[in-house]
Formats: structure tokens, C-alpha cells, sequence
């Protein structure tokens, strides 16, 4: 039955605007492709005004009301868009400006993109409005789907479907077959187990191998799920004997059992099940066999992801509990053929479904999915395919490098494809490492480094990436994530680790890297929840403190919480270096053998200027009675009602006052406090200057003096003199233009004296930026008077 069109609609031909469009003539432009440098990528420009369609919005409704499908299905999306406004739909409409076009957006070539079918209005001399954005999809096998490789593909109701299987071994022929980007010249360790599920019917019960002599260089699948429900089903001594045995398939839990049946449909032999192909009643096991995940997955040849499961027992291939239930309309492909496409709403945002699914809220998938070559996802709608050359889903969308902490770029695309290329990278990596860590030595003696711009420059221009902005991506999305067992929070993350330490020839330390160590100690993070305000400082927060030691103070890892920020306070590379702490010594001690997994023990040796402040416990808001009037749902930030010292008796009274008030008003800075503070008799605090830029930024044209200090908050420990832990970390930047405004001079003074800008000018300085007065102070404090160097330990 042909679709139900006006005479407006049965003029559009869908065929000649996506085969047109399919003609027009790539273009070069420097963009950003999403993780990578900027670079020259093919775009192909849209037609976007290629059909004229409806006069007004008005128009298009009354259209949509007589039975129009295609108007109906316009309105209907437009009608239910977050922009859609009828008092502004009408003055557009009553201005002559509301004329609707169809036609198509451009698209990123190099990026593998397709262009969405999009309807806009277009008034003259002012910018667009896009009402929707549409795409087109048939049965794989018909005639548009031949004709171009825009239309897409409907989805099926349940990933068993024939349909998905064959989308599935289609993705996986073509990587193995055509991407070179894909293919690795490293050889890699097998597993020590593996399961055997049988390559030809019919299929005899899956069994349990154990060594690697069995299964030779035979291709593996690993299964990346949510542990839960049958939590009996694991490799354990009491096991061991029927699952080498084997066991019958309808025995297993429903996401093992799906597994086997998507492995054998890929045509492969053998699956790794981590809880079965690791002894769980065995702690040696455990340690020997995480050590090794990197290799697990980053030599099979893909890795299952059970999205749509919740627990061992839920199974994958099973009705799809949120379907793709789009509203539709049938167009004619063309008026020489009997053909028909379907359009519907632009589906772009399900491309993200594998990232809102319950095994991307669990801590170890992560490591699971980015070291993997290959992942094929089963969300909650449909499957998606990840390599290092493509990502599409069941749709066919074709999207890349669309997140930056999960793009397979740097662990995998990167990695040189021949041996010679490979020795030669690594050679030139580790002279660049020798040479930053000599640079860093002689920083001890007020020597090395004019910046402090990061040392990876060449090492980003090899890979098209910077590693350690990549690696703050990585961490980032790990906290964000949970772990059953907060002691996992390192051995989670150990695969991702040792495979950028080969990458880069970094030495790993405690969740960060010693090359970039100064920088990355300034990591800040959030709250685990900032639950409403109530008047008392913890409940406030989601304060659960590790069970046991996992990490130093100076780590991210040490305490939990929130997502990690790694670049929340930059460190200006652009401009002249004053000071620097010198790390004379990176201590640490590993639980077992693996130097990336658990800590017993670590600490720095840091030189540095260190700057003595009062009791930050006995002027905390917290602990200070009747400080604050009415306090605000959004943290400590009220009235002072009688402040406890005048800042004339404090020794460093201008950093002072910015510390306190940083803690007392920074609800990130307050939870990390109460979180690291141990108190205990005598004790002492103090700020440690880890970097200090002041100069002209190198990068602009004008000789506008910039700078920034970044300081690490400290506690004694009470355990041994000079011993410290981190509570705090803060920033703080040169307030140049309030302090030029008010003396124009002052861009082009340097000196020691305090007294610099005071008299009527700090006077009107306060009245006209009191914002920054407390900036100020701490600033002409640490740029203009710090104290020498001394040597001091965190822990």
C-alpha cells in the first residue's frame, strides 16, 4: 500500500537528495578529530536547501492534521522538541521567515560519518533553524541499501535474530579481513585458561582447558559482564572436575549460556569467562592471573560486552527491553521503482546507548573494553561495534572517536605496525623520557626548565595524541564508575596502566605517571554526593572512608569519592617558569608482585618552598562556633560573624586568608579535607608551592604579563619530622588586570617588598575588585616572598 502523502510530499524524491548528495565533492579543513591533533579531514558539504517544502510551521500542522504521513511525522518531532516555542513558531510564521526546507547536513569523510536528512528554516540573512534531523533505512538486501550506502538498517526486536547475527559476523570478517589499522604485530601471552565451546555442530558441552597447550594459536572471545546472581558458578577446587568435565549448555547462567551461543556464531572455539577460568577461592591465582588481563584482552580476537545484562544469570540475547519505537513514515525510492524507504527520527543519540548500560557503570569493564581490539556491545536496544576503524550500530551509524577516554586510538590504532617502527618508537620514547627526567634533576639546583609546558611534544606529534591528556580522560571515566570492592580500585585500572607504560616508557606511580608527576599532583575530586546542607559538615557528603590503605594521600586513589579531575588546576605551559618542586625521590612499595596493582606503602621526597600556615582544622567552618549566619544550600558560603585572628599575627597572613577561604566556601576542597584529615597532638599545616609561572604567555601577540601558582595543602602526620599528607590542593592565578587598572606600572615591577601596591592604591584596589583582594594577597605572597627551599616527605 503506497504511503498516504499531500501533493507537497509525493514531489520529494529521498533517492536523487541522498544519491546527489552522495556525488558531492570532498573538501579539506583542519579540524579536531575528537582525542586526536588537528588535522586536514575530508568533509563532504550537505545540500541542505534541495527541496522546498511547507510555506510556514502553520502550514505544516494543518498538512500533518489532513493525514499527510511524512508532515505528520515532521510535526510530531517538532512538536515534541525541547526548542519548539509556538509564541516564536508564530512570529516567524507572520514575519515570512517560517519557509521549510529538506535536504541533507554535511558530514566528516574522515570520520566515516553519514549525513543526516534534515528539515530547517532558513530566513534570509540570519542563521538556521534545524526543526529535525531524519535518516533513511531499508532491509539490508534491497535495492537502496545497494544504491547507497546512506540508507541505513531497521533493528530487530531481539538480538537472537538472524538478522543481528549476520550484522555481527559481517563486522567481524571485515576488521579481520580489511582493517589494517586493527591488526598488531605483537605476539601476546595466552590465557592459562580457556573454555572450549565447540566450532562445528553438532556442539559438544563447553569445557573448562586447563594450560595452553590445548588450544595452540587458536583465536579466543572474552566476555566482559556484571557479576551477580549465580554467584556459585565459578572455578573453584570443588568445581574444577565438572567443568573440565564438561557441562551441559542449559546448566549454564543465562548471560555465560549467551556468550557460548554468540561465540560459536562468530565462529570461534574458545571463550575466556574471568570468574571461570580464574580460581575465585584462590588469593595467588587472583594476583597472578589480574596481572595478566591486559593480555587477555588485548589479544582476543573480540570482546563480548553484556550490556542489557544486570547479573550472571540475565541473559543477553533476550527481548529488547527499550526498543527502538521511532515514529515512521514510508517514502517511494524514486518514481522508477516499486522500492520504499522508511525515514525516522535521527537516531544519533542511540549511538551512545553502550555507554548508559549497567556494565559501563562497573569499574572493571573499563579496562576490559579499551584494551580490547574489537568489542561487540548487546545494549539495551541494539548492538554496537567498536575497533580502532570503526564504530557502528545495528542502525548503521558509522561513528569515530567520539569519546575521548574510550577511543582505541592511543592503545591500539597507534601502536607501529611493523617491528623496525616499533623499536625505532620505542628508542626515541625513552631518550625523550631520559631527557625530561634530567631536566627535572636540574630544576633542584634553579636550573633546567623555562616551562612547563608538557615534555611530550614530540611524543604527541608521533602519535597524533597526548598521552597524558588522554590518560586524564581515562581516570576520569574510571571514577566515575563503581567497584564492589574499593581495594580494586588500582588492580582495576592495572591493564590500562602496563599498556601505556609500554606505549610510553613512563614509570607508573600510584595512578599517575613520574614524568608528568608535578602536574598530575594537582588532580582534584568531587564529592560522592553533595546531599542537601543541613548545617553539619558531613552529612553533607558520602563520607566512607577505604576499609584499608590502598593508596598515599598524594594519590587520587587513596581516598574515595567523585570523578577525578586531573587538569583541574592547569598549569600554564605557555608562560615563563619561577618555581618548581623538585621530586628527589618516588617510593613505592607493591602489595605482591605486580608493580600496577595494590600499594603497601609510598611516598615522595619533594624540595620545595613551603609556607607555614595556622591550625586549618581550628578555623575550618566546621569547627567554628557561630562563624557563619545562615548558610546556603550550596555549602558554607554566609556572613563571617567574628573572625578568630587578625591576619597581621598570622606569618603568611595573605595565603592564609585564601586558604581558609578556599576551604570554607570550595565544596570539593571541603570534602577532600574531611576525608584526609587525621588529627593528632601538635600538629601542623603548611602549603607547598608546586609551580609557579609568571611572565608574558608566549602564545599571544600582546606583552600582557600572566601568571599561576598551584599549592598542595599538607598536615603532619605526627609519625616522623617533615612528614606530611595532602588535604587540599589549590590555585590561584596573578590578578593582572584589576591590579593594572588601578597602577599601570605594575605589569612591568618586580620586587621583594610587601609594600609593593599599598597606600591608596591597595585602598582603592580593595573597594573596586573585592573579589580579588584575597587573590592578591595570597599572590604577592608566594610570587614576590616565598621562602627558601626545604625538603620535605608526603605520604
Amino acid at each position: 500500500m503506497p504511503p498516504n502523502l499531500c501533493e507537497l510530499c509525493q514531489q520529494f524524491d529521498v533517492r536523487k537528495l541522498l544519491l546527489d548528495s552522495q556525488e558531492q565533492k570532498p573538501t579539506l579543513l583542519s579540524t579536531n578529530l575528537t582525542g586526536l591533533q588537528s588535522s586536514d579531514q575530508e568533509w563532504k558539504a550537505g545540500l541542505p536547501t534541495f527541496f522546498r517544502h511547507q510555506r510556514t510551521l502553520s502550514d505544516l500542522q494543518t498538512s500533518a492534521q489532513n493525514s499527510c504521513e511524512l508532515c505528520n511525522l515532521l510535526w510530531k518531532l517538532w512538536s515534541a522538541s525541547p526548542h519548539s516555542n509556538p509564541k516564536v513558531d508564530q512570529k516567524i510564521d507572520l514575519a515570512g521567515k517560517g519557509q521549510l526546507f529538506i535536504g541533507t547536513s554535511s558530514s566528516n569523510i574522515s570520520k566515516g560519518q553519514s549525513p543526516f536528512v534534515i528539515v530547517t528554516q532558513r530566513p534570509e540573512n540570519e542563521s538556521p533553524r534545524t526543526l529535525c534531523n531524519l535518516e533513511v533505512f531499508a532491509n539490508p538486501d534491497s535495492k537502496p541499501n545497494q544504491e547507497c550506502k546512506w540508507v541505513g538498517r531497521p533493528v530487530s526486536s531481539n538480538p537472537k535474530a538472524t538478522e543481528c547475527q549476520d550484522i555481527a559476523r559481517g563486522w567481524y570478517a571485515e576488521c579481520m579481513e580489511k582493517h589494517s589499522a586493527c591488526k598488531t604485530t605483537k605476539t601476546l601471552r595466552r590465557p592459562t585458561r580457556l573454555i572450549n565451546v565447540g566450532l562445528t555442530e553438532p556442539f559438544p558441552d563447553p569445557v573448562l582447558e586447563l594450560g595452553t597447550s590445548h588450544h595452540g594459536t587458536a583465536p579466543f572471545a572474552a566476555l566482559s559482564y556484571c557479576w551477580g546472581g549465580q554467584s556459585d558458578f565459578i572455578l573453584t577446587k570443588d568445581l574444577v572436575n565438572q567443568l573440565t568435565s564438561g557441562i551441559p549448555l542449559d546448566k549454564w547462567p543465562g548471560t555465560l549460556h549467551d556468550a557460548i551461543l554468540i561465540t560459536r556464531s562468530l565462529h570461534i572455539q574458545y571463550l575466556w569467562i574471568d570468574a571461570l577460568c580464574i580460581f575465585q577461592d584462590s588469593k595467588d591465582d587472583w594476583v597472578a592471573e589480574a596481572a595478566r588481563m591486559r593480555d587477555v584482552y588485548s589479544g582476543a580476537a573480540i570482546t563480548i560486552l553484556a550490556s542489557n545484562a544486570v547479573s550472571t544469570g540475565a541473559g543477553v540475547l533476550k527481548d529488547r527491553v527499550k526498543k527502538v519505537e521511532l515514529p515512521t513514515c514510508e517514502l517511494p525510492w524514486g518514481a522508477e521503482t516499486p522500492e520504499t524507504v522508511s525515514v525516522r527520527s535521527a537516531s544519533l543519540v542511540l549511538s551512545n546507548t553502550a555507554y548508559n548500560n549497567p556494565l559501563q557503570k562497573r569499574g572493571w569493564t573499563l579496562q576490559e573494553g579499551l584494551l580490547s581490539p574489537r568489542t561487540l556491545s548487546f545494549c539495551n536496544d541494539q548492538l554496537v561495534w567498536e575497533c580502532a576503524s570503526l564504530r557502528e550500530d545495528e542502525c548503521g551509524h558509522k561513528f569515530l572517536l567520539d569519546h575521548k577516554y574510550d577511543s582505541k586510538d592511543l592503545l591500539h590504532s597507534s601502536a607501529p605496525k611493523s617491528r623496525t617502527k616499533a623499536l625505532a618508537q620505542d628508542s626515541v620514547f625513552k631518550l625523550m623520557y631520559y631527557g625530561v627526567s634530567a631536566d627535572r634533576q636540574l630544576s633542584r639546583f634553579g636550573l633546567g626548565l623555562k616551562y612547563i609546558s608538557s615534555s611530550m611534544t614530540q611524543m604527541e606529534d608521533s602519535l597524533g595524541v597526548n598521552p597524558y591528556d588522554r590518560w586524564g580522560d581515562i581516570i576520569a571515566e574510571f571514577s566515575r564508575r563503581s567497584l564492589t570492592q574499593d581495594m580494586d580500585t588500582l588492580p582495576a585500572l592495572a591493564g590500562i596502566a602496563r599498556a601505556f607504560a609500554t606505549i610510553t616508557k613512563d614509570v607508573y606511580v600510584v595512578g599517575m605517571w613520574k614524568t608528568e608527576l608535578i602536574n598530575q599532583l594537582c588532580w582534584r575530586k568531587e564529592s560522592k554526593e553533595e546531599l542537601e546542607y543541613q548545617g553539619k559538615g558531613p552529612e553533607r557528603f558520602l563520607l566512607t572512608k577505604p576499609k584499608a590503605y590502598r593508596a598515599p594521600s598524594w594519590s587520587w586513589a587513596g581516598f574515595n569519592g567523585g570523578v577525578v579531575s586531573m587538569s583541574a588546576v592547569p598549569i600554564n605551559g605557555h608562560t615563563p617558569l619561577q618555581s618548581i618542586t623538585t621530586i628527589l625521590k618516588v617510593h613505592v612499595e607493591p602489595a605482591d608482585t605486580d608493580e600496577f596493582g595494590q600499594v603497601k606503602h609510598a611516598y615522595l621526597d619533594l624540595k620545595g618552598s613551603v609556607f607555614p600556615l595556622e591550625d586549618l582544622k581550628q578555623d575550618f567552618w566546621e569547627y567554628r562556633r557561630n562563624r557563619y549566619k545562615d548558610p546556603q544550600p550550596n555549602g558554607p558560603t554566609a556572613e563571617v560573624s567574628e573572625p578568630d585572628r587578625k591576619s597581621e599575627d598570622k606569618a603568611w597572613p595573605g595565603l592564609s586568608d585564601y586558604v581558609q577561604n578556599h576551604l570554607d566556601t570550595k565544596i570539593n576542597a571541603a570534602f577532600e579535607f574531611e576525608q584526609q584529615h587525621i588529627s593528632h597532638p601538635g600538629q601542623k599545616f603548611c602549603a607547598l608551592l608546586l609551580a609557579l609561572t609568571e611572565g608574558v604567555d608566549r602564545t599571544t601577540p600582546d606583552d600582557v604579563v600572566v601568571g599561576g601558582a598551584n599549592i598542595m595543602l599538607l598536615e603532619s602526620t605526627g609519625s616522623n619530622a617533615n612528614e606530611y599528607r595532602r588535604i587540599g590542593i589549590l590555585s590561584f592565578q596573578r590578578p593582572g588586570f584589576a591590579m593594572e587598572q588601578i597602577d599601570p606600572e605594575i605589569a612591568f615591577k618586580e620586587s621583594k617588598n610587601l609594600k609593593l601596591f599599598s597606600g591608596k592604591e591597595r585602598i582603592e584596589f580593595e573597594k573596586r575588585f573585592q573579589d580579588e583582594v584575597l587573590e592578591y594577597g595570597a599572590w604577592m605572597e608566594v610570587a614576590k616572598c616565598r621562602p627558601k627551599r626545604t625538603t620535605i616527605r608526603v605520604v
